[in-house]
């Protein structure tokens, strides 16, 4: 049996004779292997009756502090003659009375953190964690989220996706070859300015060292570039190289777009399935997380923030990723909350009867619940980029399926056929 702990060095029973000979008298012997301490490393003779020591992953220290102290528990290996698990996390926020705390190591805490472990070689990786969606540093589905924990309904799925390609460097000693292209991007849902209406317990310090940035790692088996546009403000394009390679540039508010090309060519292109707005009542800051697949086109993240959490399957789709919301049934499609037009009605029983779309949110949350079906609204010539594909190859088939016909040139691969904005 594989044994480990979050803390327990001061337990009031002894770990070797309670536990230990307990377990293997009992024909369960145990490989113990806790985590005593995440701030430094121990001595070598420290705990004799541990085969290993779980080193948890610490960002409050800071990036480089953080490192330091995995880099001494790989070298107390050979001091001690025991085994070393490291930890990797995804993210880090919590927005407590009892705890208000953020991820201070911002954009390192993951994507650098698994270089650096494969450097340093441990013996086991822990990923901390799979739901402790309290802290943010959840990796499993966004589901069985308590209602207080209203910053932990954003998907970390993607992160999760990207690990794979870790676990293969790790257990093989090697990076796998690629052989599926695929870009992640992550980024908070509000910046660091922003006023929250409702929030006594205030921003928490640690965030004030992260950057207001959406963050993009492009996973390519060739050189391309990569073209982000934040709200109204779209970037020059970013010479990207084959391999994982991570880059950031500052947010707008608004959607969040991340386009790959090579050339005049589209790779893959998706949007963020939650807008950054500044207009809040709790500080969230936790991240959400997208991705796509060159083969696939992008991957689908539901908008949970408004939604009760369940279970959220990562399935391949070129279909717009945007935030839902529960709306009445019938014609009437989900729609992110930001960018529904208010159609002036104040129960559910008007607005359907003036063929609007009805969809609750919480109480205060300063946009319309009665709104304008957008399957109503007229098509507009939309930023190719910006198109999401209704999958139809021709105009009668496009245009009976309520999406927008716009033809481009020959070969464009971006989409003729588009749902409408």
């Amino acid at each position: 049996m594989f044994l480990s702990t979050f803390e327990g060095a001061n337990a009031p029973f002894n770990w070797d004779t309670d536990i230990k000979a307990v377990l293997a008298a009992r024909g369960l012997p145990v490989y113990f292997v806790p985590m005593f301490n995440q701030w430094q490393a121990p001595a070598p003779n420290a705990y004799p009756f541990v085969d290993g020591l779980f080193r948890w992953t610490n960002p409050s220290l800071g990036f480089a502090a953080d490192i330091k102290v995995d880099a001494d528990y790989a070298a107390l290996r050979a001091a001690s003659g025991k085994t070393w698990m490291a930890g990797v996390a995804p993210w880090f926020f919590t927005h407590y009375n009892s705890k208000n705390w953020g991820n201070p190591e911002d954009d390192q805490i993951f994507f650098d953190k698994w270089e650096r472990l494969l450097e340093l070689n441990p013996d086991f990786i822990e990923l901390v964690t799979w739901n402790d969606h309290g802290e943010s540093s959840y990796l499993g589905p966004v589901e069985g989220v308590i209602d207080d924990q209203t910053w932990a309904r954003l998907s970390h799925d993607a992160l999760l996706d990207l690990s794979s390609y870790y676990h293969t460097a790790f257990k093989t000693g090697r990076k796998p070859t690629i052989t599926e292209e695929k870009a992640y991007y992550f980024y908070r849902t509000h910046s660091l300015n922003a006023k929250a209406t409702n929030d006594p317990l205030g921003l928490p310090e640690e965030m004030k060292t992260q950057k207001d940035h959406i963050f993009v790692i492009t996973m390519l088996a060739s050189a391309a570039t990569v073209v982000i546009k934040s709200g109204s403000k779209t970037y020059d394009p970013i010479s990207v190289p084959a391999g994982l390679h991570k880059i950031g540039v500052p947010f707008q508010q608004g959607a969040q777009t991340v386009t790959v090309l090579r050339g005049n060519t589209q790779v893959m292109s998706g949007t963020g399935a939650t807008p950054i707005s500044d207009h809040i009542q709790l500080y969230n800051g936790n991240i959400v997380a997208g991705m796509m697949t060159a083969n696939g086109g992008q991957v689908t993240v539901p908008d949970t923030t408004t939604v009760s959490t369940t279970s959220t399957a990562v399935t391949t789709s070129t279909a717009a990723t945007t935030s839902t919301a529960a709306t009445n049934s019938g014609a009437c499609p989900n729609q992110d909350r930001y960018q529904r037009k208010d159609c002036q009605k104040t129960n559910q029983q008007s607005c359907e009867a003036a063929n609007c779309c009805w969809g609750p949110l919480e109480e205060g949350s300063g946009q319309p619940w009665c709104y304008i079906n957008p399957a109503s609204v007229a098509c507009a010539n939309q930023d190719r980029y910006q198109r999401k594909d209704c999958q139809k190859t021709n105009q009668q088939s496009c245009e009976a399926a309520n999406c927008c016909w716009s033809p481009l040139e020959e070969g464009s691969g971006e989409p003729w056929c588009y749902i409408k904005p």
